[in-house]
């Protein structure tokens, strides 16, 4: 699976998250609005939110 490390965005932006990979990996992505706070997970599975 290959995922951008990070991803910065102003407020109200809109920005595409992308992953890559095989159809037998399950992606993830963390969203960390504050840096030094813990991150929050925002869709697992591929697609949950």
């Amino acid at each position: 699976v290959t995922q951008p490390p990070s991803v910065s965005a102003n407020l109200g932006q809109t920005i595409p998250i992308t992953c890559s990979g095989s159809s037998y990996n399950y992606a993830g992505w963390d969203q960390q609005k504050v840096p030094g706070t813990a991150p929050v997970t925002v869709i697992y599975s591929s697609n949950q939110r």
